[in-house]
């Protein structure tokens, strides 16, 4: 399995990152084993996932490559079609795959 991180979306997820406001507490975390700073991830980014719902789902969409082709309907009708399918998705297998991307632990661990 290739998984990959397009460009587009490293924005996503970045977007999403910086919506949810975890890159001042990240600080707090400075100096500490690495297996503490994996927890501290996690539990930043699900304590303030909430506040960035809307990036979280672009960034399934980017990451999933989720497209839609269907001349009837307009860019939102199929916006929404999308968003539809990324809320819809296994989030633990989301995960599994997220994480299997090489060096996207690194990438977390500087925002």
């Amino acid at each position: 399995m290739n998984i990959k991180l397009t460009n587009s979306a490293l924005m996503a997820l970045s977007e999403m990152v910086d919506a949810m406001g975890i890159s001042k507490e990240m600080t707090k975390i400075e100096g500490k084993t690495n297996e503490e700073v994996g927890k501290e991830l996690i539990g930043l980014f699900f304590t303030k996932l909430y506040k960035a719902k809307k990036q979280y789902y672009n960034f399934i969409i980017e990451f999933k490559e989720i497209n839609i082709e269907d001349k009837n309907l307009t860019e939102e009708e199929i916006y929404n079609k999308k968003i539809e399918i990324a809320a819809n998705m296994d989030v633990i297998e989301l995960f599994k795959e997220l994480f299997q991307i090489e060096g996207i632990s690194d990438f977390l661990s500087l925002t």
